[in-house]
């Protein structure tokens, strides 16, 4: 590096080997493979201006309802009263890399986070609202107020890569890829072994480092459920949606939770279609509901939020109980590609989902929307 006024922001050791660095320039160095120019990532969804926190304490949580989206891909053992049992999941870790998480949420079983936005790291308590939504998706608790989630009770953990604004960085994307790898046994901890994570993020084309420290992370043993975006074109065209070791995951509109297209049409399309701001194409691997989504937010509170931001979540939590239903242990020899094929070969073809479902994808890769029951 050139010396004076150059920082190093980031050290990456377990995905990729590396560093970012501010500075005015990096000399020629036979040691140093390639070089990127940093790049700013923005969050993939959309929130309703309900949910959002007041300096006033919170109302009481209201009564738990199930959500649409649940409804929708037939989570089992769900009926609202709070009945299930929330330490089924529990043992399975989920990082949630987006804008950090409300760790005194009540609904959520938060176990820790780590922050990537500043010098820190304890500092990984959401104030944006988009991570603890998504997280609310994944695991909210089955405990009778609120929302539930996909897997109730799961482990999450923050990693906080976007500011309160929702923006971040790829060097600040890489540096949370990189402590969720390490958590796969570098670390001397067996506690903390992220199974599945969530990115709910993107940027306009690719990185080559970006990518590396995906794959070399889903070599890990990581399970990886990203948004496609919301720009109505190919997801092809952003990252890490085109990567193949992804599950990539567009947005159904479904006004109703239920098949067969009965329901009101929503803001975002007719129901049971593919919402019209979600990005499509051959890099997608499965659908999930994305439109008008309930879930957590700061402050003990609860909100709607749209965007294939909220479409991916479900997938994580789908992860999270096929894991514990397959009875493999999450610490160790997680056949990653196995989850992703298990996940997409029972998702029901878009031809079932309503009758204007076909017709409302641009493209002819017809993904099939999750399901978890039959």
């Amino acid at each position: 590096m050139r010396g004076r006024g150059d920082t190093v922001t980031h050290v990456y050791s377990n995905s990729i080997n590396g560093f970012a660095y501010s500075g005015r320039g990096f000399l020629p160095d036979s040691r140093v493979q390639s070089l990127e120019r940093d790049r700013e990532v923005s969050l993939g969804g959309v929130g309703s201006a309900t949910g959002r926190p007041n300096s006033p304490p919170p109302p009481p949580a209201p009564a738990q309802t199930v959500p649409t989206g649940i409804q929708r891909i037939g989570v089992p053992g769900i009926d609202g009263n709070g009945a299930n049992d929330n330490d089924v999941y529990q043992d399975v870790n989920v990082a949630i890399i987006d804008s950090g998480i409300d760790g005194s949420h009540p609904d959520l079983n938060v176990a820790g986070g780590i922050n990537f936005t500043s010098t820190k790291p304890q500092a990984w308590k959401d104030e944006n609202g988009h991570g603890t939504h998504v997280a609310g998706t994944v695991a909210a608790l089955d405990n009778a107020i609120g929302v539930v989630g996909v897997a109730p009770g799961a482990s999450l953990w923050a990693v906080r890569v976007l500011n309160r604004q929702g923006f971040g960085s790829v060097s600040g994307i890489i540096a949370g890829i990189d402590w969720v790898t390490a958590t796969r046994g570098n670390d001397g901890s067996t506690t903390n072994d992220i199974a599945v994570a969530n990115m709910s993020l993107g940027i306009y084309g690719t990185t080559a480092a970006l990518d590396a420290a995906v794959r070399a992370s889903v070599n890990a043993g990581v399970v990886y459920t990203v948004a496609a975006m919301n720009e109505s074109t190919d997801a092809s065209l952003y990252s890490p949606a085109r990567y193949d070791v992804v599950m990539t995951v567009s947005a159904m509109a479904d006004s109703d939770g239920q098949a067969g297209g009965l329901g009101a049409n929503t803001w975002a399309g007719p129901d049971d279609t593919l919402a019209t701001f979600s990005n499509y194409g051959s890099s997608i691997d499965i659908a999930a509901p994305g439109v008008d989504i309930r879930s957590t937010l700061l402050g003990g509170t609860y909100g709607v939020y749209s965007g294939t931001s909220m479409a991916a979540p479900h997938v994580a939590g789908a992860a999270v109980r096929w894991i514990v239903a397959s009875g493999t242990m999450p610490q160790t020899g997680l056949d990653v590609k196995g989850v992703r094929d298990a996940l997409v070969a029972f998702a029901r073809p878009m031809g079932e989902w309503g009758p204007n479902a076909t017709a409302s994808d641009p493209d002819t890769d017809h993904e099939g929307l999750l399901k978890i029951s039959s």
